[in-house]
């Protein structure tokens, strides 16, 4: 500055972030058009949280697994992230409350600035759903950032014609499924209610959530949520 004059610069920058994304690996997930689903987002969503300069951590979880997966640069992520996630088979699954619950009790040496949890939110119990609200405030409480649930699910072509496995939620097993159009409506019928009930449950909770079910909704959902941190961080 010229002698006798004091100028002050001031500038606005965004702080790298620490995100930490929770990928679910487990059997539920392994139906074709939900696995083809998580990778995209999940690929997608590295990409663009790593070209915005911030941290990204993420860990593939089931009953059976739990890696996480921190390379130094954004090539060696995705490209580690590709071959774990082909690696995958039919793993056990473990409920996302149970995985939130235990990043909340773990001691860690970095602090998370944002978690995304990626899933089909499938349960392993009948007896979660709305009695999970307090162990999810209860997790809330424990963490001290937000929490965003990504949720994969699907939507069958009306079209659609042949054999597919179809996760059945009530027996835990992947079975051989006749499609036919009534079929067909059934299915989405009832994916798109459980879905729903997500819905309700995150927004009782006030939580912010994505619902994915086609590939194309992927980039528009995660633009959406870019302006969502925007607003929040000023």
């Amino acid at each position: 500055s010229p002698p006798g004059e004091t100028w002050i610069t001031e500038w606005e920058a965004e702080a790298q972030a620490s995100v930490l994304v929770y990928a679910d690996v487990s059997a539920s997930m392994a139906f074709a058009p939900k696995a083809a689903l998580r990778n995209l987002a999940l690929l997608q969503l590295t990409y663009s949280l790593w070209r915005a300069n911030d941290r990204v951590r993420t860990v593939l979880f089931s009953a059976d697994n739990h890696e996480t997966i921190a390379q130094r640069n954004l090539k060696s992520q995705l490209e580690r992230l590709m071959q774990r996630l082909n690696a995958t088979g039919l793993l056990r699954g473990r409920d996302v409350i149970e995985v939130l619950e235990a990043h909340a009790a773990r001691k860690r040496t970095v602090r998370d600035d944002l978690i995304f949890l990626l899933s089909d939110f499938c349960p392993t119990d009948d007896e979660a759903g709305e009695n999970d609200v307090p162990a999810w405030r209860e997790a809330q409480r424990a963490i001290s950032c937000d929490v965003v649930p990504v949720i994969v699910s699907f939507e069958l072509p009306v079209a659609q014609r042949g054999s597919i496995r179809l996760w059945d939620a009530e027996r835990r097993v992947h079975r051989l499924t006749l499609l036919t159009p009534s079929r067909i409506e059934r299915i989405n019928a009832a994916e798109a209610q459980r879905v729903t009930a997500l819905e309700k449950l995150f927004r009782r909770l006030g939580m912010d959530h994505l619902v994915l079910r086609r590939e194309g909704e992927v980039y528009p959902e995660l633009a959406r949520l870019a302006t969502w941190r925007r607003s929040r961080r000023t």
